[in-house]
């Protein structure tokens, strides 16, 4: 046995299911504080720089929404999701940083 994991067993980027819950998460927090209309969410999306599950830590994500021109950033680490203040630029560089970090692909 390894003691080493497959980039593939922290890389969770393909894991739907768990995009979506951080997804609606991100979404409720945007409504709660009333920036985005919860009976009009046509154009909304959700794109996601990286999506880890990693031993003894848990899970880290960063991820945002786009809506209406406005993009919000939000950042999961544990079982926390925050809306955190970025600009596009340092959303990159933390995207980069990270998956050169875990030597992931895109």
């Amino acid at each position: 046995m390894s003691i080493f994991k497959k980039k593939e067993e922290i890389n969770q980027i393909n894991n739907k299911e768990l995009k979506e819950n951080l997804g609606n998460i991100a979404v409720k927090l945007l409504i709660d504080s009333k920036d985005i209309d919860e009976n009009n969410l046509n154009g909304l999306k959700v794109e996601f720089a990286y999506l880890l599950k990693i031993e003894n830590h848990g899970l880290e994500a960063l991820y945002k929404v786009l809506y209406n021109n406005n993009i919000y950033y939000f950042a999961a680490q544990g079982n926390s999701v925050e809306r955190i203040a970025l600009n596009e630029g340092q959303y990159a560089m933390y995207k980069e940083i990270t998956l050169n970090q875990w030597n992931i692909k895109e």
